[in-house]
Order: structure tokens, then sequence, then C-alpha cells
């Protein structure tokens, strides 16, 4: 089960179903794992299917197929309509289109923008997450905790106060000081939409808390960004959750519902088959040709 680690303020809590709505605002958590592929992958549409195929190997397929079926969860439980009908596409701020890259968007099945649906996704090792608000944009970012950062990266992406925090963290705990540094400040970048279109060195998380940021962020973050790390992910994954908004929102994790199987009474048990790039080219006939 997630749970939120520090910094924490006041008396946050993690929950297993959804409160009723507070003025600070709700962020539900989604999880799911790349062995899920052959649950989502039936309900994806073929441009979302196209779109995974675009991956270098078989376990980034996968992993693009469980993203594209859990962000359809997140929005069909914000939205209230079955998650086949929420299309998700991918709206990149810079290029203005929706195209391949980009922060998720949920559209209705007439092709409008689903007002009031924030979303984000993030993957690593075999999981996925997705962040998802009613409330104010969010954003995701999660890493392995044995990801061991390239020669010279940490100081590339640390401020300067940043930098002398690093400097002063023992030399065994080096390493996941910056991942936890690194996921905030993905997450801020994802919940503003421009991703790494920044350096992440622009922003400033000391101590799990936004202090300085690039002109571009002004409007982004004039009502306040509040970060928001996760433990014991799914995974082991170090995670954390940006919300863009006054005040700290409740983050609470959401178990979505299977109705691929449980439409066919097949509740708890997964096929034997695995979805690979090849596989889904032949079970999908738009994409055979």
């Amino acid at each position: 089960m997630l749970t939120l680690t520090e910094p924490r303020a006041n008396s946050d809590r993690l929950v297993t179903t959804p409160p009723a709505p507070t003025t600070a605002g709700v962020v539900h958590i989604f999880t799911a794992d790349v062995s899920d592929a052959p649950i989502y992958h039936p309900m994806l549409t073929w441009a979302e299917t196209a779109r995974a195929e675009r991956e270098p190997d078989d376990h980034a397929f996968a992993l693009a197929i469980v993203s594209a079926g859990l962000l359809r969860h997140a929005a069909a439980m914000l939205t209230g309509m079955p998650a086949s009908s929420a299309d998700i596409g991918h709206w990149c701020r810079l290029c203005r289109t929706v195209g391949d890259h980009g922060r998720p968007v949920a559209f209705d099945p007439s092709g409008r923008t689903i007002p009031s649906v924030y979303l984000s996704c993030a993957r690593a090792g075999d999981t996925v997450l997705v962040a998802a608000s009613a409330h104010a944009s969010v954003g995701i970012d999660t890493v392995e905790p044995t990801s061991v950062p390239a020669d010279g990266q940490p100081r590339l992406s640390l401020c300067e106060q940043e930098q002398g925090f690093f400097d002063r963290v023992s030399a065994e705990n080096r390493d996941s000081w910056w991942l936890r540094t690194w996921v905030r400040k993905e997450a801020i970048l994802k919940a503003t939409g421009l991703g790494l279109a920044l350096a992440p060195s622009q922003l400033d998380v000391s101590g799990g808390i936004l202090h300085s940021w690039p002109r571009e962020l002004d409007h982004d973050v004039s009502d306040g960004v509040q970060l928001v790390d996760l433990d014991r992910v799914p995974g082991g994954q170090i995670a954390a959750v940006a919300f863009l908004g006054p005040r700290r929102p409740m983050v609470v994790a959401a178990n979505p519902p299977r109705p691929f199987f449980l439409a066919a009474g097949r509740s708890g048990h997964r096929p034997a088959m695995v979805v690979t790039r090849h596989a889904s080219r032949v079970m999908d006939p738009r994409l055979s040709a």
C-alpha cells in the first residue's frame, strides 16, 4: 500500500477509499504492474496500441499498454463514465498539439476535452503510477531505488543551494537523496506540462518545498506547489507527487476495477498469454496491414 513519507505537514493521511472532496483537493494514485498488460490491452483503441508499438522493446511496450489503460481508469473514476469511453490523448504545451508526447488529457466520445480531469503518469521497472485529480493540475514521477545517476548528473540537475546539501549528505546516502530530489523536480515539471523542456537545475526543492523557479513557471505556480513523497510503492520505487494549489492535498490510493475480466466472471485470473508488440499487431487487424 502507498503511504506518505516526509516532508509532511499537519496530519495528512493516505486512505484506501476516496474521501469527500475537500477545499485542499484530492489526488488519487493508481498503480499497476507490467503483468497487467493483457488486462488493459483489449480496452485500448488502435491509436493507443499503435503509440505503444513505437516503444523499443516488448517490456516497454507492455508498460505503455498498462499506462494507457490505467489513465483510462483514472479518468473514468473522476467522471463516472466507462473506461472505454474516456479517450486519452497527450497535449504538448510547447507544440500546442495533441500527439505522442506531453501531458495526458481526457476526451469525451465527441472528442471534446473533459474539464476538471488532471492526469499524470510515470513508470519505472515493472510498475506504472497514475496521479489523478479533479481539483488542480498534478504531476507524478518515479524511479527505481537502485538507479545510479550518470557521472555528473546530480551536479547538472541541482541548483546551487541543493548542491550545498548534496555535498553534506553521506556518501552512502547520496544516490537516494538525489533520486528523491529528482522525482520531486520531475513531478513539478510534469504538473506544469513543460517536462524536461526546462532544466531541473532551475528549480530549488530543498526540503521538499519549492523555493525558487524560472520565470516561465510564474503563472503555473502562482497559487502554490505542494509536494508529497510516496513510500511503499509497489516495486519499491521512489516517487513524488506535485499538486499545483495553495494547500496540501489529501492523497488516496485507488485500486482500479478490472471490468474486462469481472464482466466475464473471471475475477482474479489472468490470461495465459503475454502481450508483445508482435501479438498486438496480429490481434488488431487495423495494425496488421
